[in-house]
């Protein structure tokens, strides 16, 4: 009997565990990135990383160990990120002014924008992105506002058009209005702090970015109206990734890149890989774990499908099989592979089946890499745990572990 126990625990006890959501980061991974790199710490609030330390991330409301947080490089072009009195800052009908407001990384550096028109009209600070800024690219505004005496902000996209997002600074948020070719979303983070952003594929070089106070559907606002705004961020690419403050120049955060060299616990003809993660955008495909020496060998990873994403099972020499599943939140997810069989698993669901592929299922890895990127993708967001077990696990065990 004692026997027989041990060898069920064995069986469904992987012989590799990394567990971010621990708070630690596993000692035998290897983690590179040549720059800094902003997180959430375990108090809430904002914090620098030095380079090449990776970033174990904490949710700002709840407090949560998130897990690694993995992101693609990108770089703010907006100077002066926690400065509006800055002279890159015009002022349109607006005095920006500092407030008492604490802000994300505990510093006093939350601005006040009170509208000093007269009338109904536009009031907004406006910069322009410093450095390269490519017509017919995507460009990311955001920014971290907190209500006034109202409720309402604006986030412009000026290129010879206004291309606008109204945002609703209550309860959860919501994005009010967007006009035609402009998204935008908005996140809570907590004691009345809302992230929100506008993406916009821009049509000139002569293209600023504008940040005020707003009413419901429309850019204006009243005299004496005022929001409070910090951390302005423009980025080219499409949604906004984690907070780059800066200065007088350009910011860039490099990709995140880890890996882990395989061991006697690997076993190259057969396996189970399991991992719990989710994405912080739904743009572009991301492979969450791969084989270093074959590229296409995919182990678990997703791909953009109208809104949803896909948890691929082992992609042997580029053939893939995967189910559909929403991974903007946490969402789990399999790929395994026998003698005779390879198939997946994400959020209970089973996928189709590759049968059986001569030679061996894994190639001959010697190391794996964990959210590398690959060619423009990369899957920005958080992961809590990665998992293997040398054998493939039995299906109705799997779907439950994903479930």
């Amino acid at each position: 009997m004692r026997k027989t126990m041990l060898g069920l625990v064995s069986q469904f006890t992987p012989v590799r565990c990394w567990n971010f959501a621990s708070g630690l980061f596993p000692a035998d991974l290897t983690f590179s990135r040549p720059t800094l790199a902003w997180r959430f710490n375990n108090s809430g609030i904002l914090e620098a990383v030095a380079n090449h330390m990776p970033r174990i991330d904490y949710d700002p409301i709840t407090l949560e160990c998130v897990g690694y947080l993995h992101e693609e490089r990108r770089t703010n072009q907006l100077l002066y990120s926690k400065d509006f009195s800055n002279a890159v800052w015009g002022k349109f009908n607006c005095t920006p002014e500092i407030s008492g407001i604490t802000n994300l990384d505990n510093t006093a550096s939350v601005w006040k924008i009170t509208n000093t028109g007269s009338g109904n009209i536009w009031a907004r600070v406006r910069a322009g992105l410093s450095g390269t800024v490519t017509v017919g690219n995507n460009y990311t505004a955001s920014a971290v506002f907190w209500a006034g005496n109202t409720n309402y902000a604006a986030i412009v996209h000026s290129d010879g058009v206004n291309n606008t997002a109204v945002f609703a600074l209550t309860g959860n948020g919501s994005v009010v209005s967007t006009t035609t070719g402009v998204s935008a979303s908005i996140k809570h983070l907590g004691a009345g702090r809302y992230r929100c952003e506008a993406y916009y594929a821009i049509t000139s070089a002569s293209y600023t970015v504008n940040y005020g106070p707003a009413s419901s559907g429309s850019t204006n606002s009243n005299p004496g109206d005022y929001i409070f705004a910090s951390f302005p961020q423009g980025e080219q690419g499409k949604w906004s990734t984690s907070i780059i403050p800066t200065t007088s120049a350009v910011a860039t955060r490099d990709y995140d890149t880890c890996s882990i060299v395989t061991g006697n616990w690997f076993n190259r003809k057969g396996g189970t890989f399991f991992a719990e993660s989710r994405r912080l955008n739904r743009i572009g495909s991301g492979r969450l774990l791969t084989f270093d020496n074959v590229v296409n060998d995919v182990i678990l990873g997703y791909t953009e499908n109208n809104n949803m994403v896909n948890g691929l099972g082992p992609a042997t020499y580029g053939s893939q099989i995967g189910t559909a599943t929403d991974t903007l939140n946490w969402t789990r997810m399999i790929s395994a592979t026998s003698v005779s069989d390879c198939w997946g698993s994400v959020a209970g669901g089973l996928a189709g089946s590759l049968g059986g592929i001569s030679g061996t299922k894994y190639p001959d890895a010697t190391m794996l890499r964990i959210a590398p990127a690959q060619g423009s993708n990369f899957p920005n967001g958080h992961t809590k745990k990665i998992e293997f077990w040398p054998h493939a696990l039995a299906k109705t065990y799997a779907r439950a572990l994903t479930s």
